[in-house]
Protein backbone atom coordinates (compact mmCIF):
# COMPACT_ATOMS: atom_id res chain seq x y z
CA UNK A 1 0.00 0.00 0.00
CA UNK A 2 1.60 3.17 -1.16
CA UNK A 3 1.95 6.59 1.25
CA UNK A 4 0.27 9.44 0.28
CA UNK A 5 1.90 13.04 1.34
CA UNK A 6 -0.97 15.32 3.90
CA UNK A 7 0.50 18.80 3.03
CA UNK A 8 -0.01 21.80 5.39
CA UNK A 9 -1.95 23.96 2.54
CA UNK A 10 -2.03 28.17 2.14
CA UNK A 11 -4.60 29.42 0.27
CA UNK A 12 -4.00 32.61 -1.93
CA UNK A 13 -5.93 33.94 -3.96
CA UNK A 14 -4.56 37.07 -6.85
CA UNK A 15 -8.03 37.69 -7.68
CA UNK A 16 -7.62 41.20 -6.08
CA UNK A 17 -4.08 42.27 -7.04
CA UNK A 18 -3.37 44.81 -9.60
CA UNK A 19 0.18 45.30 -9.43
CA UNK A 20 3.23 43.64 -8.32
CA UNK A 21 3.05 45.93 -5.31
CA UNK A 22 -0.29 44.09 -4.66
CA UNK A 23 0.80 40.78 -4.93
CA UNK A 24 3.75 41.14 -2.21
CA UNK A 25 1.74 42.94 -0.02
CA UNK A 26 -0.60 39.70 0.20
CA UNK A 27 2.35 37.59 0.30
CA UNK A 28 3.09 39.34 3.38
CA UNK A 29 0.03 39.38 4.83
CA UNK A 30 -0.90 35.56 4.65
CA UNK A 31 2.75 34.94 5.66
CA UNK A 32 2.86 37.51 8.15
CA UNK A 33 6.81 38.26 6.46
CA UNK A 34 6.13 41.68 8.49
CA UNK A 35 6.63 39.38 11.46
CA UNK A 36 4.52 39.82 15.12
CA UNK A 37 3.61 43.24 13.90
CA UNK A 38 1.89 42.44 10.68
CA UNK A 39 3.16 43.43 7.36
CA UNK A 40 5.50 46.36 7.96
CA UNK A 41 8.29 47.34 5.87
CA UNK A 42 11.81 46.72 6.97
CA UNK A 43 13.40 49.44 8.79
CA UNK A 44 16.91 49.54 9.08
CA UNK A 45 18.10 46.84 11.17
CA UNK A 46 15.26 46.89 13.65
CA UNK A 47 15.01 42.65 12.76
CA UNK A 48 11.62 43.07 11.99
CA UNK A 49 9.52 43.77 8.74
CA UNK A 50 10.75 42.85 4.96
CA UNK A 51 11.55 44.81 2.00
CA UNK A 52 8.42 43.99 0.34
CA UNK A 53 10.39 43.43 -3.23
CA UNK A 54 11.18 40.44 -5.24
CA UNK A 55 14.55 39.46 -3.81
CA UNK A 56 13.13 39.86 -0.41
CA UNK A 57 10.10 37.99 -1.24
CA UNK A 58 12.24 35.61 -2.02
CA UNK A 59 14.83 35.70 0.60
CA UNK A 60 11.43 35.20 3.26
CA UNK A 61 10.19 31.98 1.44
CA UNK A 62 13.60 30.16 1.32
CA UNK A 63 13.41 31.35 5.15
CA UNK A 64 9.85 29.69 5.75
CA UNK A 65 10.92 27.11 8.43
CA UNK A 66 13.19 29.38 10.60
CA UNK A 67 10.35 32.31 11.08
CA UNK A 68 11.44 34.14 7.66
CA UNK A 69 13.98 36.96 7.72
CA UNK A 70 14.28 38.30 11.02
CA UNK A 71 13.15 34.71 12.73
CA UNK A 72 9.81 36.92 13.56
CA UNK A 73 7.29 35.15 11.90
CA UNK A 74 5.60 32.37 11.88
CA UNK A 75 7.53 29.06 11.70
CA UNK A 76 6.36 26.78 9.03
CA UNK A 77 6.41 23.26 8.86
CA UNK A 78 7.05 20.52 5.66
CA UNK A 79 5.38 19.35 3.29
CA UNK A 80 3.96 22.58 2.33
CA UNK A 81 1.66 23.39 -0.50
CA UNK A 82 0.86 26.80 -2.07
CA UNK A 83 -2.42 27.07 -3.86
CA UNK A 84 -2.54 29.72 -5.51
CA UNK A 85 -5.91 31.34 -7.60
CA UNK A 86 -6.34 34.03 -9.61
CA UNK A 87 -3.12 33.68 -11.70
CA UNK A 88 -5.11 33.87 -14.87
CA UNK A 89 -6.31 37.40 -13.80
CA UNK A 90 -3.23 38.59 -12.70
CA UNK A 91 -0.94 37.68 -15.18
CA UNK A 92 -3.59 39.07 -17.95
CA UNK A 93 -2.58 42.37 -16.07
CA UNK A 94 0.92 42.03 -14.85
CA UNK A 95 2.17 39.49 -17.35
CA UNK A 96 6.19 40.28 -15.99
CA UNK A 97 5.14 40.15 -12.18
CA UNK A 98 3.42 36.85 -13.16
CA UNK A 99 6.18 35.32 -14.21
CA UNK A 100 8.55 36.20 -11.45
CA UNK A 101 6.51 35.23 -9.13
CA UNK A 102 6.55 31.36 -10.82
CA UNK A 103 10.49 31.92 -11.30
CA UNK A 104 10.52 32.33 -7.14
CA UNK A 105 8.23 29.52 -6.53
CA UNK A 106 9.80 27.20 -8.83
CA UNK A 107 13.32 28.67 -6.97
CA UNK A 108 11.74 28.37 -3.37
CA UNK A 109 10.67 24.39 -4.98
CA UNK A 110 14.17 23.61 -5.58
CA UNK A 111 15.80 25.01 -2.62
CA UNK A 112 13.57 23.04 -0.11
CA UNK A 113 14.33 19.81 -2.54
CA UNK A 114 17.80 19.91 -1.68
CA UNK A 115 17.21 19.73 1.89
CA UNK A 116 14.80 16.93 1.28
CA UNK A 117 11.94 19.09 2.60
CA UNK A 118 8.63 19.26 0.20
CA UNK A 119 7.21 22.66 -0.92
CA UNK A 120 4.89 22.80 -3.86
CA UNK A 121 2.95 25.04 -5.72
CA UNK A 122 -0.20 24.42 -7.01
CA UNK A 123 -1.77 26.81 -9.31
CA UNK A 124 -5.73 26.58 -9.79
CA UNK A 125 -7.86 27.20 -13.03
CA UNK A 126 -9.50 30.08 -12.92
CA UNK A 127 -13.52 29.81 -12.58
CA UNK A 128 -15.65 32.60 -14.00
Amino acid sequence: MSQSTVYSTIAIDLRGCETDRDLLALFGEVFAFGGPEGNVLVRGNDRRGWGMNWDALNDCLTGLDEGGIWGSSPVYRFPLQLRLAGVADFASRQPRACQILREILEATRAFYALRGDTFEYVIDADRH
